[in-house]
């Protein structure tokens, strides 16, 4: 996440989720999973019920290279979708946009801004000139909790636990 949050908000999603219990490796790799075990390329081993693998794609790009469209980790598009050569649209894995709420160049490998990406694409294709601003989906609770976060705020009252505090700007810690 930090890649599109940045260090500071990444870093607070991190520790969120490990005073939840969640524990990261995320300077290894899983070199084989048997049974109720994984096995770490670093000779760690870890018990499992269940294992979620999130597995990234490489785009194809040769056709648009070929074509000489505009590539930065992907094909370079504007707002509209658009590539550097007019009225040639990309949307997808392979395309990477202005995101309007990073103000960064991203690209995002998720069928649902794929779909979201070809109505867009379509819609500008038939002349709508519409742009691509969607926040990704799966972002849209960590910047409502980073947009909550972020207010100067103050608080008083009680914890679930009847203690009396008060907070001013960004917690410490997230109660449970």
């Amino acid at each position: 996440m930090e890649g599109i949050l940045g260090s500071d908000m990444g870093d607070f999603i991190l520790a969120l989720h490990e005073e939840h219990g969640v524990n990261f490796h995320l300077e290894d790799t899983v070199a084989a999973i048997a049974g109720k075990q994984v096995a770490l390329k670093s000779g760690g081993k870890l018990d499992a019920d269940l294992v979620i693998v999130g597995i990234g794609v490489r785009p194809r790009l040769t056709l648009a290279e070929n074509a000489g469209l505009t590539m930065d980790r992907g094909v370079l598009v504007n707002e509209y979708l658009e590539t550097s050569v007019p009225e040639i649209y990309a949307a997808g894995d392979i395309a990477r946009w202005p995101d309007p709420h990073s103000r960064e160049s991203i690209r995002v490998e998720h069928w649902v801004i794929a779909e979201r990406q070809g109505q867009t694409a379509a819609r500008n294709m038939l002349g709508q000139r519409r742009k691509f601003d969607a926040v990704p989906f799966f972002l849209e609770p960590a910047l409502r909790l980073a947009d909550q976060l972020c207010r100067p705020r103050r608080a008083m009252g009680q914890h679930r636990d009847r203690r009396r505090h008060q907070s001013q700007g960004l917690p410490a810690k997230i109660p449970a």
